[in-house]
């Protein structure tokens, strides 16, 4: 995997970040390979000048994921077809889906981050961080 923030700056209290990903898996269990890209541009402001320990964005995801897997059905647990084969081409059906995030300071050592994803692709992750 490679993973690379290619964009990030500011002015004043607004904020603005590109970072990108690539992956690459070639499975073992059957034939077949994995190749997924990830681009996510988002711009945002940052509220701790007015009091608030928190920043908000907004931005987009863009996912390039294609699979190609093929072999033997008796490889993956189908006995009962001893001949059988298969074949089978996988990609999403969208690629971009907006996003919207924001990072909370507890206090100066621990903040909570979390972003979501909609439209036709979901997603939505929490983290947790402690900085000493």
């Amino acid at each position: 995997m490679v993973e690379v923030s290619f964009l990030a700056g500011g002015y004043g209290n607004w904020f603005g970040l590109v970072d990108a990903s690539y992956t690459k898996t070639n499975l073992t269990v059957i034939d077949g390979a994995i190749d997924a890209i990830v681009v996510s541009p988002r711009v945002g402001y940052d509220f701790y000048s007015m009091g608030d320990p928190i920043r908000v964005w907004v931005g987009a995801m863009y996912q390039d994921v294609e699979q190609s897997l093929s072999g033997d059905l008796k490889s993956i647990g189908i006995p009962q077809l001893p001949n059988g084969r298969f074949h089978v081409e996988q990609h999403l059906s969208t690629s971009w889906n907006p996003i919207f995030g924001m990072q909370y300071q507890v206090n100066p050592n621990l903040y909570v981050l979390s972003e979501a994803g909609f439209g036709e692709r979901t997603s939505f992750f929490v983290s947790v961080d402690f900085r000493y």
